[in-house]
């Protein structure tokens, strides 16, 4: 996930000189950002929640038609059986 530059603008960038200058600042925008990060995974794991549910739905109207198209196959079956028997040869 990229960061917002904007979010993290004004924090001085560790140049490994050996100091905690600002430390708690940047800690503080780190925990800010994995707490944004936290609350929009967990919108995505609702939406997909959702999105299974429909899904189960979708799966068990599905089922029901391939049923109907079955049926439906066999009685095409006794017709075209009926039909092939009742031509004169």
């Amino acid at each position: 996930m990229a960061v917002n530059p904007a979010r993290v603008a004004g924090l001085k960038s560790g140049d490994g000189g050996g100091t905690f200058d600002d430390m708690e600042t940047r800690v503080g925008k780190l925990e800010e950002i994995a707490e944004g990060t936290k609350t929009v995974l967990e919108k995505i794991l609702a939406r997909l929640d959702g999105i299974d549910g429909r899904l189960d739905g979708i799966d068990h109207r599905l089922d029901g038609i391939d049923g109907k198209l079955d049926v439906m196959d066999r009685r095409l079956g006794l017709v075209e059986a009926r039909v092939t028997a009742s031509r004169p040869r």
